[in-house]
């Protein structure tokens, strides 16, 4: 790797306009991922999230803990839901106030050398770059610590974050004005010390970037990293189910019905695409989205939540997973294609089957679908000969054909 003092951070990094259910923004991102620019920033990366700062749970883990947390207010007297995000996160952070507030004394020579020449030419923490996440992640938990603190004993039972969306969880009734003081009073503790570089870091107070829910507004519903949470009075106890957002089902059978059309004359190439979005992927190539690693192409559920809190989950949830990919077929007036004719629950294009046994398509030569199996699974969407090519570059010709959706 060159000289730190020669690194050009910028020379590597761009912009790009992306669109994402229908709302469109600028992303920067690094364009050159063989330069020795980005090889720093990753050596950056990896020394932050060794550090106490660092800690992010999956989507996975938060559910489930706000699953447990619902369950644990079903006697409940009272309960307060809250949900708020930041303004612009990312571009609110500054590199340089993060390095001199949280990190210094914390890293080694060589990579404090690093920090601060990423720091200088690079003084936010822009959305799209790799390590802005991680600027993000450290901010984001040292908020969170000061924000227990500040809330104190008033019954905070459950406090989650994924990046610059918060969701707070009381057993008992809290007001949404002390809510309300006790964030601005957090933020301007954590993000607004003097600095020469300052944050700009707010969070929303109103709808739907902000929602304040307790049980005198029963039956109520919210949602968090795409799941539908519907909390009613049921007897006399607090109840919940979950369920899925109308803009996930939407996405999923848009996407589903156009690769239908796309591919109702050729039955086989259609047959690989359902086989693909129906299962979560997992490999460690990147496909032309640049995802990869245990990636799911079409994210409708975690197998795990589905399967260990099945009963949580609404009749209609339920349905759509087992008969979605079938009603594609139905709604845009076309006949099922022989592998799909007999509409089993047990098909490998079931969603719902594939959730539940916890099916996936593992692309990886090793322990993952074997190689005649993914040149069989590939062969019908490609005009290119398969024939004795290495195996990650039959998977990468899979995951180019694909269009992440979740």
């Amino acid at each position: 790797m060159k000289d730190i003092k020669s690194l050009d951070f910028n020379s590597v990094i761009a912009t790009k306009t992306i669109t994402r259910f229908g709302k469109t923004r600028e992303v920067h991102f690094v364009f050159d991922k063989h330069s020795d620019e980005f090889k720093a920033m990753c050596k950056l990366a990896d020394a932050l999230k060794v550090l106490d700062e660092y800690r992010r749970m999956t989507y996975t883990q938060i559910t489930e803990s706000i699953i447990k947390n619902l369950q644990s207010l079903k006697h409940a007297d009272g309960f307060t839901i809250v949900k708020f995000d930041f303004v612009g996160y990312f571009e609110s952070l500054s590199t340089k106030y993060i390095y001199d507030y949280i990190l210094k004394g914390k890293l080694d020579d060589k990579v404090r050398e690093i920090m601060n020449a990423y720091c200088a030419q690079v003084p936010y923490a822009y959305a799209g770059i790799g390590i802005s996440n991680t600027f993000a992640d450290i901010m984001t938990n040292v908020f969170k610590e000061q924000l227990l603190s500040n809330f104190g004993g008033v019954g905070v039972i459950g406090a989650y974050s994924y990046v610059d969306d918060f969701v707070l969880i009381f057993d008992k009734n809290v007001a949404k004005e002390y809510v309300v003081e006790i964030i601005d009073k957090t933020i301007k503790q954590v993000f607004y010390m003097p600095h020469a570089v300052p944050n700009t870091t707010d969070f929303y107070k109103q709808e739907p970037k902000f929602s304040y829910l307790n049980n005198s507004n029963l039956p109520l519903s919210f949602i968090n990293l795409g799941y539908l949470f519907n909390v009613f009075k049921s007897k006399d106890e607090i109840s919940f189910n979950i369920g899925l957002p109308t803009y996930k089902k939407e996405a999923f059978k848009k996407l589903i019905k156009q690769v239908i059309l796309d591919n109702k004359d050729n039955v086989e190439a259609l047959r690989t695409y359902l086989y693909a979005y129906a299962h979560r992927v997992v490999t460690k190539v990147k496909g032309a989205s640049g995802k990869g690693k245990n990636v799911s192409y079409s994210r409708l559920a975690s197998s795990y939540i589905l399967s260990n809190y099945y009963e949580c989950f609404d009749a209609e949830t339920v349905e759509f997973y087992k008969n979605v990919i079938f009603d594609c077929f139905e709604e845009l007036g076309l006949t099922l294609p022989y592998y799909l004719a007999d509409r089993s629950e047990s098909s490998p294009y079931n969603l719902h089957h594939n959730l539940i046994k916890h099916k996936a398509l593992v692309l990886n030569k090793k322990f993952g679908l074997p190689y005649k199996n993914l040149v069989k699974l590939v062969q019908p969407i490609t005009d290119k000969d398969l024939t004795n090519m290495e195996y990650y570059k039959v998977a990468q010709i899979l995951l180019d054909h694909m269009t992440q959706v979740f």
